[in-house]
């Protein structure tokens, strides 16, 4: 499955459903960057170890709070404004986590970054409007997959990033992911179309009401 990922991703391979997973694989990079080094993040400021797993937690609320909206809001203007969307705002959670001073500014990137993280819904979403028939399965599990590749190589480049700890960059790291998501959100404007068609959305916001 992770070589399907890889497979997709290549340049070879760009269509519409091959930049979702491009776009799915960038922003598990960063998620996969921050596994071995949050806990820094947050040790150099002070923070307690049960805070860091309380921040940690902080980002699973602000995920179960966020993936349904993200999902109304990409049916009614479109899964393309969305995804550009909540890659812009992953990037800003990691500048935050980059300058926190304090619990609570620890406390609010990890909220912001689990806020900003229904890329994964709305990619899946794109999926079903772009794939029918007996192929769609496939393809989901091909986002899937990069999904997972995006998640592997991010925990390895923050263990590698880590070092021995004593000198590490943390700021930097930080500006670097953001750049990343950045780099994204610029490559889905250019290179994502949107899935969702026009006509379609006054039709889910007639079916919700």
């Amino acid at each position: 499955a992770v070589i399907e990922g890889a497979i997709l991703c290549a340049p070879g391979r760009l269509g519409r459903v091959g930049i979702l997973g491009v776009l799915v694989c960038v922003t598990y990079i960063g998620i996969g960057v921050l596994v071995p080094l949050f806990p820094f993040f947050a040790t150099r400021i002070g923070v307690p170890p049960e805070a860091v797993t309380t921040a940690m937690a902080v980002v699973a609320i602000g995920q179960l709070v966020s993936t349904p909206f993200w999902g109304w809001v990409s049916d009614r203007v479109g899964r393309k404004p969305v995804i550009i969307l909540t890659l812009l705002g992953s990037g800003v959670a990691w500048l935050m986590l980059g300058w926190a001073e304090s619990i609570a500014m620890l406390m609010a990137s990890r909220l912001v970054a689990g806020m900003m993280s229904g890329i994964t819904a709305v990619a899946f979403a794109a999926v079903a409007d772009s794939v029918e028939g007996p192929e769609r399965p496939a393809v989901m599990g091909r986002i899937g997959a990069a999904l997972s590749l995006g998640f592997i190589l991010g925990a390895a480049l923050g263990g590698l990033l880590a070092g021995s700890g004593e000198h590490t960059d943390y700021r930097g790291i930080a500006v670097g992911v953001a750049a990343l998501d950045l780099g994204a959100a610029a490559l889905a404007w250019v290179m994502f179309r949107e899935t969702r068609s026009a006509a379609a959305r006054p039709a889910a916001r007639h079916e919700r009401r």
